[in-house]
């Protein structure tokens, strides 16, 4: 089980509307320089008691990759996240301790074993 709850965001709208840069996992539909259709994911937001804007971990990845990416957040989170508090229990609180840059290369590296 994960150490708190966890709420995922989806966006394919010109603006925001699903807000996704204060969600646990916000998922933006983009296109890269060769018109293929991907996804932006940022990670680490969330509003509350203390509220910080998710972080981009990945700019573009392609669609066919989501479930397994997602997979592999959840898996980092689940093995690093802090259970011994529940206000710093989310995945924001992770992001911020380890920063977004190594949060991204345990995900990346995470998601190696699952691909």
């Amino acid at each position: 089980y994960l150490p708190r709850k966890f709420k995922i965001a989806f966006n394919a709208a010109t603006e925001d509307r699903a807000a996704t840069a204060v969600h646990d996992i916000g998922i933006t539909v983009v296109k890269n320089a060769q018109g293929e259709t991907g996804f932006r994911v940022l990670v680490g937001g969330g509003l509350g008691r203390t509220p910080m804007i998710g972080s981009v971990i990945r700019e573009f990845l392609p669609w066919q990759h989501l479930l397994t990416y997602i997979e592999a957040i959840l898996r980092v989170y689940n093995q690093y996240g802090r259970r011994d508090n529940k206000f710093k229990a989310r995945i924001k609180i992770l992001v911020k301790a380890v920063g977004a840059e190594e949060f991204a290369r345990m995900v990346e590296t995470e998601w190696a074993d699952l691909k």
